[in-house]
């Protein structure tokens, strides 16, 4: 990988997403989700090679940044040589960047979604719980391990 404004180059393992290897070479990228590809801070615009458009892309994203290369940097995994620019130059790191040189990723145990169900009704009697756990599935919540 190669962060462009900077010009510094890393190799990493493939399958390593841009955010991490942003970190690996001291460039830590702005992103207040843990890399889960909620918040949108850490876009990058891929200059060099190709990556794939991941569906916290679409989410996060304008159609415009999308066909432009922007990819959101903590969703992006590197398969081969790749060039990103980022949105702004990082700004110096904060509290959850600083410590003994180790990456350490926030993984919240509670996030805010906002969801609408539809009411119950005489065709659909599935509880509360049931049919919140399917409205968060479908936006793509892992609820098989938040339920543990």
């Amino acid at each position: 990988m190669r962060y462009l404004p900077f010009d510094r180059t890393t190799r990493v393992p493939p399958g390593t997403t841009l955010f991490s290897a942003a970190h690996w070479i001291g460039l830590p990228i702005d992103s207040t989700c843990g890399g889960r590809g909620t918040c949108g801070k850490c876009k990058v615009r891929v200059v060099e090679g190709a990556a794939e458009v991941t569906t916290a892309d679409h989410r996060q994203l304008l159609k415009d940044e999308i066909e432009g290369g922007w990819r959101l940097s903590c969703q992006t995994r590197i398969y081969e040589d790749i060039g990103v620019r980022g949105a702004a130059a990082p700004a110096r790191a904060e509290g959850r960047h600083d410590g003994l040189g180790r990456l350490v990723i926030l993984d919240p145990n509670v996030r805010k979604v906002y969801l609408e169900l539809a009411e119950p009704s005489l065709e659909d009697q599935r509880s509360d719980m049931m049919r919140l756990k399917e409205a968060l599935t479908e936006e793509g919540h892992d609820m098989e391990r938040a339920c543990r």
